[in-house]
């Protein structure tokens, strides 16, 4: 999952937000117990109105999932990013959406599965509803050393610091 943070952030320019950030790179949780129990039961699918299935992952599952906002500054090119993933041996189910590309990473891997979405750069412009915890954290390509916050919540309505929700996670 690391490597595939990895690649989408420092290789891709894509924005790395939600729980991962929040679980894995501020709060340092891990359920290893968790990934050692039949791993195909931790994918989950939901049918869309169009008739097709999108994964997503057992919400038990710490952290389950990437989700990344696509670059606006530049070209996304899926291709690309699968052969990037395939260099470490990590196979990779694509379903578009209209909005997103939702990634089933890993399906039969012993480690087991996780899923990413990629969401288009248009989508995340018009994406403002926030929980302060978890989805306005982020992490982009440069910055190495901070995490981002993609709404300024230290002004009204919000009046929250950086600080504050970090601490809240530890």
């Amino acid at each position: 999952m690391e490597a595939v943070a990895w690649i989408a952030v420092c290789k891709f320019h894509c924005k790395l937000e939600g729980g991962f950030v929040r679980d894995w790179v501020i709060g340092h949780y891990r359920e290893p117990q968790q990934r050692t129990n039949n791993p195909k039961s931790w994918i989950q699918y939901r049918t869309t109105p169009k008739g097709q299935r999108i994964p997503y992952m057992n919400r038990d599952i710490v952290p389950a999932d990437l989700d990344c906002h696509l670059p606006l500054d530049r070209y996304f090119d899926i291709d690309k990013f699968l052969d990037e993933l395939y260099k470490f041996d990590l196979t990779c189910e694509v379903i578009r959406e209209d909005w997103r590309y939702v990634l089933l990473i890993d399906e039969n891997a012993p480690t087991g599965p996780f899923t990413m979405d990629l969401i288009e750069p248009h989508v995340a412009l018009t994406h403002d509803r926030i929980d302060l915890d978890v989805s306005n954290l982020s992490l982009e390509k440069d910055y190495p050393h901070e995490i981002g916050m993609r709404i300024d919540i230290t002004q009204s309505p919000y009046s929250i610091e950086l600080e504050t929700i970090v601490q809240n996670i530890q």
